[in-house]
């Protein structure tokens, strides 16, 4: 009597958790690095849910505004980091009419995270200044700026 065994990593499961994995990247970098900014920078406690909020919203901000330009510059004078990743991707069993997609896929999930980063610290940044300025008229915040 011969069983028929397959290798593990050819069965449907392991190819649905490798499936799987390469598409929550995106999702546990962003995880990653909002945990490292509540980590250092600990909400405020009158005011935690309102805090938590800005803060998903400002790094929400920062990804789109650095993150966009930054996959552009990368696709602009690295072009091949697009294609390592399709390689990967490929490797790990995504089709291949996939490949491409996956590979982008791959780079976004660590520079969109990345370029999150400073969005809580500047908007922070902004909010403090703004807190300062408050009751002077529209001279005075001029001539801070300006420095005079």
């Amino acid at each position: 009597m011969r069983i028929n065994m397959t290798e593990p990593g050819t069965t449907a499961g392991a190819f649905a958790a490798h499936k799987a994995f390469l598409y929550s990247l995106p999702v546990i970098g962003f995880v990653l690095t909002f945990w490292l900014g509540l980590r250092y920078a600990p909400l405020r406690k009158e005011a935690q849910w309102k805090d938590l909020v800005d803060r998903l919203a400002a790094c929400v901000v920062s990804s789109f505004v650095c993150g966009v330009p930054a996959v552009l510059a990368l696709m602009h004078y690295y072009p091949e980091a697009f294609a390592l990743a399709s390689q990967l991707a490929l490797a790990m069993g995504v089709p291949t009419n996939l490949g491409a997609v996956a590979g982008i896929v791959i780079v976004c999930a660590w520079i969109l995270p990345l370029c999150s980063l400073p969005g809580p610290w500047l908007f922070a940044a902004v909010y403090l200044w703004l807190k300062r300025q408050k009751g002077k008229d529209a001279g005075e915040i001029i001539k801070t700026v300006r420095g005079k």
